[in-house]
């Protein structure tokens, strides 16, 4: 009775005490779905990261109560496809290599939405713009190896409003590189960082 209530709705949902149609959020993505919303709960990824690679895919947490959390040795979530949407969920990312893809959150497709992501930990870049015209509001990372936020030099017109970084070790609070141009980045907050502009990039109301 429960599986048919289920499907039913008109999103699929994951829990990780078994209350939802699947478990994990990989199972709901192969399965298709465009608008997934995922529990509370802790999502453990051994092998890593989820991967996401349609397009107009939505994932939906419940807040920082929605934690997933990476022990292996690549990212954590992957979202490679254009117009998705990421919002409201926290990632632990454990033992990193080099690269975007093996950030603990990482968004390669155009036109995305991350809304009120939280990272902890991440043993490389904590949220990876690999994309153009990606929105980024309201996200926060608490300790990276590396850059707190990073946006790639392909990431044109991407926009960070209201992100908050601390405890980088690299001292690198937001990071747009060189290429990355007509990115703009509005009240974010760097604590023991700086934020690093490319040319053709603007700032405002930026805190070091």
């Amino acid at each position: 009775m429960r599986q048919t209530v289920y499907r039913m709705l008109p999103y699929a949902t994951v829990a990780a005490n078994g209350w939802g149609r699947y478990f994990t959020l990989q199972d709901a993505v192969d399965a298709g779905h465009k608008w997934i919303v995922v529990r509370s709960g802790t999502y453990e990824i051994a092998s890593g990261p989820v991967t996401i690679a349609d397009d107009d895919v939505m994932v939906e947490g419940a807040g920082y109560s929605t934690y997933f959390k990476s022990t292996g040795a690549t990212g954590t979530l992957s979202f490679t496809g254009d117009r998705c949407v990421c919002k409201n969920l926290s990632v632990y990312n454990g033992p990193g290599g080099g690269g975007g893809g093996n950030s603990a959150f990482y968004s390669g497709g155009d036109d995305c939405f991350i809304f009120g992501v939280t990272v902890r930990d991440s043993d490389n870049v904590g949220l990876y713009v690999g994309g153009s015209r990606t929105l980024v509001l309201a996200c926060r990372v608490i300790t990276a190896d590396s850059h707190a936020f990073y946006g790639e030099s392909s990431s044109d017109l991407s926009i960070w409003v209201a992100n908050h970084s601390q405890g980088v070790d690299s001292m690198n609070g937001m990071t747009l590189a060189s290429g990355a141009n007509g990115s703009v980045m509005v009240a974010n907050y760097a604590q023991s960082g700086y934020s690093d502009l490319s040319t053709g990039s603007t700032v405002a109301n930026n805190e070091p």
